[in-house]
């Protein structure tokens, strides 16, 4: 071998052995590394075989809203390993799945798959209501992935009306083996709640006391009664108790997740069943309601429920008066409260009989056999019962239990009404009639009031003041003015007549020179003009030539003549005499005026000339001046030129 060719067997020599020298180098590491591991104290571990099975098992959607219709589930399996079948568990709830490929809702089918082999069973009959099991089974070596589809295609499945999670369990069969295990974890479906569809309104006491503030509730629901949590609209309140307060309008927000408590929003104040109801802003047919029985607060006042009437002197008020025990809201409270009643107004020295105090029954306090012994107008009952707040009737009027009338005197006209002109000198009585109940003696006629509210009139007729649509004179017997049933009172003047009806009407007739009769003119009148619309007049009075009367306020109103400043003003149609509010009763004479405060002062105004005003002096008054300082002064008439009065005592002067 020349040395050339022996360099170029060298060469490759070399290159050969430089070839294999890494190699050497990795089983050299290897062992290094196993020495050095074993050096250390540990244990030499080898890379098992990995066991089939399921590397993921995903699901689509995650999510789907309860009770819908229009569902498609997937779920994605992803070998890890060779399979030969994998498991799912569908819960209850769900439609029942049918297990062949098919285009019926809540069929399960192979959507993908890497071996053409894959079949689908059951593990038992798809009946009831679940939950079930669907079976994959797989005859290919090495199983890729797979899709599943839950009502795949046009086929949709109905989601339960329960909200929560739903976990679809999954197990997987590995290989040739013939049992399955469970998964680490299986995929879950949350169902969710829908749209909001009704309200819900809870929270409220039920008995609810009148008067206290309650808490309510307001919980939207969808259609399946789930909390719609994602609701965020305007709630506004509506009650059937008129009287009680509402909780304002609310409108919900994210944080409230379909629920929100008002705090003592809600007030009812009217016993009996009651609702609270809301109603969306823009939809009212989301909506709800709550009923609660609302029961009366604790006593309060009183009230009457009954108001006595018109009665004859000595006779039982009819109807018997009720006064009712309420709480704060006028409901009836269930109180057995003694109940007293006290007479008030009316006629001086008048007493009221009959049981009282009278304890009530069911918060109902009702007073029978009660009778006022005189004769009078403006009587009142007041109702007390210890720190409850008290009560007043309306006014009611005493009349005569009709009796026979008599009169004497001077009778040119007729006007003792007993069928004669002749004067007497000792009471005769008028007709044979038995139910007259009060009467007015005027200049030279008469006029009186029957139990029954007709009104009769007898005597001079110069004017027109007996009201029968004539002038002529009747010299002897009563004659009825008018057809109306309803007359109250009545007052007889120098020539005109003036007379109250029931209804607080006032009514005036006769001689009207000097504006008297009220109508604004100066026309005499033979039957009863109203005087203006008022319908609260409650007392009247005739003079000589002017009239003066009351209204239910408290008011003096007086016109006519006024030469002495009897009327006030002098004008032909009511003027209000100063401003005070507390006149009880009047009385007119010819040429002057009395009346009586409710404070029981007694005051006169007009001629003098005879000291009729008993001031003590004759000097004539333009204005009320009080007579003496008493005041203890029931009741006033005024004659011609003269006054008299009664006090409370029932002393007369």
């Amino acid at each position: 071998m020349g040395w050339g060719r022996r360099r170029r067997s060298l060469s490759k020599a070399r290159g050969r052995l430089q070839a294999r020298a890494p190699r050497v180098w990795l089983c050299t590491r290897l062992v290094i590394v196993v020495v050095s591991l074993i050096q250390a104290g540990a244990s030499p571990a080898f890379a098992a075989r990995p066991t089939p099975g399921l590397g993921a098992m995903t699901v689509t959607p995650a999510e789907v809203v309860a009770g819908t219709t229009n569902n498609a589930l997937s779920f994605r399996f992803v070998a890890s390993g060779r399979l030969s079948g994998v498991s799912l568990d569908i819960p209850a709830g769900w439609t029942p799945p049918q297990i062949s490929d098919g285009a019926a809702p809540g069929f399960v089918s192979i959507q993908q798959r890497t071996c053409a082999s894959a079949t689908l069973a059951s593990t038992g009959a798809i009946s009831g209501s679940g939950p079930w099991t669907v079976l994959v089974t797989v005859d290919c070596v090495r199983t890729k992935h797979f899709v599943l589809a839950y009502a795949g295609g046009a086929s949709k499945v109905t989601a339960p009306t329960v909200v929560g999670p739903y976990v679809f369990a999954a197990k997987a069969r590995p290989g040739d083996s013939v049992s399955f295990a469970p998964l680490a974890s299986s995929p879950v479906v949350t169902v969710v709640a829908g749209a909001a569809r009704s309200l819900v309104l809870s929270g409220l006491t039920d008995p609810s006391t009148a008067g206290d503030p309650r808490s309510i509730t307001v919980t939207a629901k969808d259609a399946f009664a789930n909390t719609a949590i994602s609701y965020a609209g305007t709630v506004n309140f509506a009650s059937t108790d008129a009287a009680g307060d509402l909780p304002a309008s609310y409108t919900f927000v994210a944080a409230d997740a379909g629920t929100h408590t008002l705090a003592n929003a809600v007030v009812f104040k009217t016993a009996g069943t009651q609702s609270l109801s809301g109603a969306d802003s823009t939809d009212a047919t989301i909506a709800g309601s709550q009923s609660v029985t609302v029961v009366p607060g604790a006593a309060h006042h009183l009230a009457f429920s009954v108001q006595p009437s018109t009665t004859p002197s000595g006779a039982t008020i009819a109807p018997s008066p009720k006064v009712r025990v309420e709480d704060a809201y006028n409901n009836l409270a269930a109180s057995t409260a003694s109940v007293d009643l006290a007479l008030t107004g009316g006629t001086a020295g008048a007493t009221l009989s009959g049981p009282t105090p009278v304890a009530a029954v069911g918060g109902v306090a009702s007073f029978n056999d009660l009778a006022v012994d005189r004769v009078g107008t403006g009587y009142g009952l007041a109702a007390t019962s210890g720190a409850l707040t008290a009560t007043s009737s309306s006014a009611f009027d005493v009349a005569s239990s009709g009796q026979a009338m008599s009169g004497w005197g001077y009778n040119f006209f007729g006007q003792l009404g007993d069928g004669t002109t002749t004067a007497h000198s000792i009471p005769v009585q008028v007709g044979t009639a038995t139910n007259w109940a009060t009467v007015a003696a005027g200049g030279y006629h008469t006029a009186a009031i029957r139990t029954d509210g007709t009104l009769c009139a007898w005597g001079n007729n110069e004017y027109g003041q007996l009201g029968d649509g004539s002038t002529t004179a009747r010299s002897s017997i009563p004659v009825q003015v008018g057809t109306a049933t309803n007359w109250a009172t009545v007052a007889a003047g120098g020539k005109h007549t003036a007379a109250i009806r029931t209804d607080g009407t006032l009514w005036a007739w006769g001689n009207n020179d000097s504006g008297q009769v009220g109508d604004g003119t100066l026309t005499a009148h033979s039957i009863p003009v109203q005087v203006g619309t008022a319908t609260n007049w409650a007392t009247v009075a005739a003079g000589g030539n002017h009239t003066a009367a009351i209204r239910a306020d408290g008011t003096l109103w007086a016109w006519g003549y006024n030469g002495y400043g009897q009327a006030g003003s002098g004008s032909f149609f009511p003027a209000r005499l100063g401003t005070a509010t507390d006149w009880a009763t009047v009385a007119a004479g010819h040429s002057h005026t009395a009346a009586v405060k409710t404070d029981g002062t007694l005051w006169a105004w007009g001629y003098n000339g005879y000291g009729q005003l008993g001031d003590g002096t004759t000097t004539t008054r333009f204005v009320p001046v009080q007579v003496g300082t008493a005041t203890d002064w029931a009741t006033v008439v005024a004659g011609d030129s003269h006054t008299a009065a009664v006090r409370t005592d029932g002393t007369l002067w």
